[in-house]
């Protein structure tokens, strides 16, 4: 497997585990595992800029994800 498809596997991963995450805030049944996890994917980027529910779950300060949308 080359450079690419790990990154691309990963990347693929890193989506789905967010899609599971966001079913578990919806369901109001968001471990502190899966917010650690959360926090670690918005860290190393895999959480879009504009995906405020996610980024705020994750930590992130509301003033960094919205002055990066202006």
């Amino acid at each position: 497997m080359t450079t690419k498809e790990k990154q691309a596997e990963r990347w693929l991963e890193a989506k789905m585990r967010l899609q599971d995450i966001r079913e578990s805030i919806n369901s109001e049944s968001i471990s502190y595992g899966e917010l650690t996890e959360l926090a670690g994917l918005a860290k190393q980027g895999y959480v879009e800029k504009d995906d405020a529910q996610l980024l705020e779950w994750a930590g992130v300060p509301e003033s960094k994800y919205r002055k990066e949308l202006s």
